[in-house]
């Protein structure tokens, strides 16, 4: 009943059995909210991430960080996008996840931004462009990364960004053309 002893038990279990332990408690929380999942959000992600799970482990981890960042929880969504990010990145195929991995660093990286870690939001969106293949998105990147450096203060850093961003685009006429424009 202490979280003492708790601990001491919990320390003291084989790695094997402590995936099945957490893989059964993952499954009792998926039967008894069944229907209602995001209600469990949480509690699935953590006992999911420490299984090999690993489809599990990522849909709950992107459930639970989207709860989260709905709750204007940042450090919390960016602890469950992080996790699912980790089971991606050592996926076997890395190559189909590679959207997927993308979309979960921008969601990391716009939230670090908002938070005022600018450092990190430019480490983490520099590492979603070297993933990204459409130029719409690339060049959507590219004026985050103005934003962010404008911010800092660094205006000709913003107007480089914004350049790679109208090169991604190669003179199109849409959307993301005009919103470097604005920025």
């Amino acid at each position: 009943s202490h979280s003492f002893y708790r601990g001491a038990i919990y320390n003291n279990i084989v790695p094997r059995w402590k995936g099945v332990y957490h893989k059964g408690l993952g499954e009792h929380y998926e039967r008894a909210y069944d229907g209602k999942l995001d209600e469990a959000a949480y509690e699935l992600a953590r006992h999911y991430s420490m299984t090999s799970e690993k489809p599990k482990a990522v849909r709950y981890g992107i459930m639970a960080g989207e709860k989260a960042e709905a709750a204007y929880a940042a450090e919390q969504a960016m602890a469950f996008y992080r996790g699912a990010l980790m089971v991606l990145k050592s996926s076997p195929k890395a190559s189909e996840t590679d959207e997927r991995t993308a979309e979960l660093g921008r969601r990391v990286a716009d939230l670090l931004a908002l938070s005022g870690d600018y450092d990190g939001a430019m480490k983490e969106y520099g590492e979603v462009l070297a993933l990204v293949r459409d130029p719409d998105a690339r060049a959507r990147i590219h004026r985050l990364m103005a934003t962010i450096v404008s911010n800092k203060g660094d205006y000709g850093a913003a107007l480089a960004s914004i350049d790679a961003g109208k090169a991604e685009l190669a003179g199109a006429q849409n959307a993301e053309m005009g919103r470097l424009i604005n920025a």
